[in-house]
């Protein structure tokens, strides 16, 4: 296949066509989000931006318009934008969402019971464990997620994948920031383990029970170190998230 030569349409259409402008600012700026180096809070300076990515302050605004509606970038009257903070209630919810996903794909895996994804499963966890705490912050993520990955790629709904796939950058985030503070969670490889056995023995209910309770043992986990308020409407008191013993209001 003959490769695009300076000044061929292909060359011409990948650096000057808008659309495909404003994508690789997307990408640069959520990669930037997701991996830390824009903190929570942090203002997004447009000029510094601009400078730095080489493009206009079109495509730049596009950008952040598009992270607002992932979630990554909030803009406030008078304040611009800034990253989305981190909070116990955005967490909160994330999990929730991702409890639902995750329970309706394992009863769409035990309609369609394939066991080399198990086998896979059963590997990956063992791969995890040989790891132990000798692994870095982008490997901790990755092996963390990597078993969720296989679990919801087995159930044959598309849909369903892209929407964890999409929840995973909100997931990134809070990993790191566990990770930074308390390191390696190795209590999570010996639960993805015990789900393997509720899913080889087709335990439905039990699998459900396991995954909600492993999703949110994170929340717990995690929840002590984040502010309740992440800067979003507040919510009803009583579906508000409460830090683990905390008291509820009445």
């Amino acid at each position: 296949m003959r490769r695009p030569t300076a000044g061929s349409d292909a060359t011409r259409i990948r650096f000057s066509d808008p659309g495909l402008i404003r994508e690789r600012v997307v990408d640069a700026l959520r990669e930037a989000i997701v991996a830390g180096r824009l903190k929570p809070g942090e203002r997004i300076r447009e000029r510094e931006l601009v400078a730095l990515l080489g493009v206009s302050r079109s495509p730049l605004r596009e950008a952040i318009r598009i992270l607002e509606t992932e979630g990554l970038i909030t803009s406030l009257a008078h304040r611009g934008a800034r990253v989305s903070e981190l909070g116990a209630t955005d967490l909160h919810d994330m999990l929730q969402v991702r409890i639902m996903l995750e329970t309706f794909a394992v009863r769409l895996f035990m309609e369609r019971f394939d066991e080399a994804v198990l086998r896979r499963m059963e590997e990956q966890v063992e791969r995890a464990r040989a790891a132990g705490h000798r692994v870095d912050l982008q490997a901790n993520f990755d092996l963390g997620l990597e078993f969720h990955d296989l679990l919801v790629g087995a159930c044959g709904n598309r849909k369903v994948v892209q929407l964890h796939e999409n929840l995973k950058r909100h997931q990134t985030r809070y990993q790191h920031f566990a990770f930074a503070r308390l390191g390696r969670d190795l209590r999570a490889l010996d639960e993805h383990a015990e789900m393997v056995t509720m899913l080889r023995a087709r335990d439905l209910p039990a699998m459900e029970a396991k995954i909600r309770a492993h999703l949110l043992r994170f929340y717990e986990y995690l929840a002590p170190l984040l502010p309740v308020s992440d800067g979003s409407p507040e919510t009803e008191p009583d579906s508000r998230p409460h830090r683990p013993g905390a008291a509820h209001e009445p």
